[in-house]
């Protein structure tokens, strides 16, 4: 016979079991089933079952020992229409004779040798968080009082296992949410410790640094992220100093280019810093999200060198043809006739330059809104470049231009005035940076089933590191200074060759001169017939 003082001891011992699981164990799933073991075992019960309180306060089953797990949806009827006073200690469940009913007619129905059962709720601070059923058999002893208080008390300490997990388990959960919804935003985020260790990176800001995430972890938040001016200095970033004294707790925000792994530029990010604190008041962890505003901050430059450049080229058109039509209309001067040419001459020769800028500037626009209409036909282009070349030399005696195509050029399918235009753009830019007396050369041939024509000058060349921006909007090269234009042939050189179907691109280093080269397709129908 078991004595009071032997299960006293179970007890005892049970409960420090239970004790190391909840120290030793949190996943929800581990903790539920070392309970029911221990609970089945603890009454000498021969299979049970635990269910969780849900959201709606309806009871589930959460985990069961003994049982097949296809038998368990079974037992339903047992978790059904449980009044609020079965939870009460002084109305203990396991004595409603409707739950012993319930059981025989489970048992009765599914073939079961389960003859009673003892309930007993998991509750903290009056709060209901599920139930410990455990079943005897048919032929065993009934359950005992001391075999219920035992199972009370062990339900008790049970209680703390079970929430503790569940509490785990939420964080777990929000704290997978939070990185999956941090992962797939399209800003830049990490989380730093108070220390300025990063806690958490995620992809877009992988993308943004070439740092993966896995290697950004753990890292100083000033090896990964580091921010510099347009002249190349670092701007105060997620450092020691700003996480240690916030100011007022308020988010802060910085600006500027953000470094990639490998040295180079990455994009021009705004950043905002949002410390957190706890209820102490004390930091611990700072939010840094990056924007990348690297559009606005070029559309920003951008509409600051167009005005600084436009307001500079129609100045000195405009101010040329206005002061030499004041000067012919004065009435106290009397202007021979040589002077009244040279004047008008240079009336026409700026308004046709004003002209220009003011065409280049609709084609820009027509550019950027997807505009850009091309007149094509079929189209020689050694005798384009020639033509271009003859209307260029009595304007421009201080160069040698010459024409270098071979006898049969395949004929192009273009729009021969943009041809033209590109044509001009690079002879203007060839002369304009050529010393006086020097060679500039004209020439094509073919390249598989390309057409390639080309611009060369002597001139002084063009620097490695200004290459990739010649054929941006408002770009001109270091070489341009002195000289007049919007920075815009390039850009619309560019645009044109690229509506045809081909490329453009230069080969230059300085001191050596600049070939601009650019490439159409062939039409091959027609060089057939």
């Amino acid at each position: 016979m078991v004595t009071l003082t032997d299960y006293r001891l179970q007890q005892r011992e049970y409960l420090l079991r239970i004790a190391r699981a909840m120290t030793s164990r949190l996943a929800l799933r581990d903790v539920l089933r070392l309970v029911i073991e221990h609970a089945v075992s603890l009454v000498a019960g021969e299979a049970g079952l635990i269910a969780l309180r849900r959201s709606d306060n309806t009871l589930a089953v959460a985990a069961s020992y003994g049982i097949d797990r296809d038998l368990l949806r079974h037992f339903a009827p047992l978790l059904e229409d449980i009044p609020p006073s079965a939870f009460d200690a002084n109305a203990p469940w396991w004595s409603l004779t409707w739950l012993q009913q319930r059981l025989s007619a489970i048992a009765s129905f599914m073939d079961l040798p389960l003859g009673e059962a003892v309930a007993v709720p998991l509750t903290m601070a009056d709060d209901l968080i599920g139930v410990i059923l455990v079943f005897r058999g048919l032929r065993a002893a009934r359950f005992s009082p001391i075999d219920r208080q035992l199972l009370s008390d062990f339900a008790d300490i049970a209680a703390i296992a079970v929430r503790n997990a569940q509490l785990f388990q939420r964080v777990v959960e929000e704290r997978q949410q939070l990185q999956t919804l941090v992962s797939h935003i399209e800003e830049g985020v990490a989380i730093l410790d108070p220390e300025g260790t990063v806690r958490l990176f995620n992809h877009a800001l992988s993308d943004m640094t070439g740092w993966s995430p896995e290697e950004a972890m753990g890292q100083p938040a000033t090896e990964v992220l580091k921010l510099v001016d347009e002249a190349g200095e670092p701007v105060q970033t997620p450092t020691t100093p700003l996480l240690a004294h916030p100011e007022n707790g308020e988010p802060r925000r910085v600006e500027g280019w953000l470094l990639r792994r490998d040295g180079r530029r990455g994009p021009y990010v705004s950043v905002t810093l949002s410390p957190l604190y706890d209820d102490s008041g004390r930091l611990f962890s700072v939010v840094v999200s990056f924007q990348d505003v690297t559009r606005y901050k070029e559309a920003e430059d951008l509409k600051s060198t167009f005005i600084s450049v436009i307001s500079h080229e129609l100045k000195t058109p405009l101010a040329l043809i206005t002061g030499y039509a004041e000067t012919l209309d004065r009435d106290d001067v009397r202007w021979d006739d040589q002077t009244v040419r040279e004047s008008l001459a240079i009336i026409r020769e700026e308004s046709a330059r004003l002209n220009r800028l003011i065409e280049d500037l609709l084609d820009a626009a027509r550019i950027e809104a997807g505009a850009l209409k091309l007149k094509m036909s079929y189209v020689r282009v050694d005798d384009l470049a020639r033509s271009v070349v003859e209307t260029l030399r009595p304007l421009e005696r201080d160069h040698l231009i010459a024409l270098d195509f071979p006898e049969e050029l395949p004929a192009v399918f273009a729009d021969p005035e943009r041809l033209r235009q590109v044509l001009r753009n690079l002879l203007s830019n060839a002369i304009k940076y050529s010393p006086a007396g020097s060679l500039i050369r004209v020439g094509g041939y073919v390249q598989g089933d390309e057409v390639v024509l080309y611009v060369a000058d002597e001139g002084e060349g063009i620097p490695a590191g200004e290459q990739r921006r010649l054929f941006q909007r408002f770009v001109r090269g270091s070489a341009s200074r002195g000289t007049s234009g919007a920075g815009l042939g390039l850009y619309l050189s560019k645009a044109i060759v690229e509506a045809h179907g081909g490329r453009i691109w230069l080969d230059s280093e300085p001191g050596r001169g600049s070939t601009f080269y650019f490439s159409l397709p062939i039409d091959e129908g027609k060089n057939r017939k």
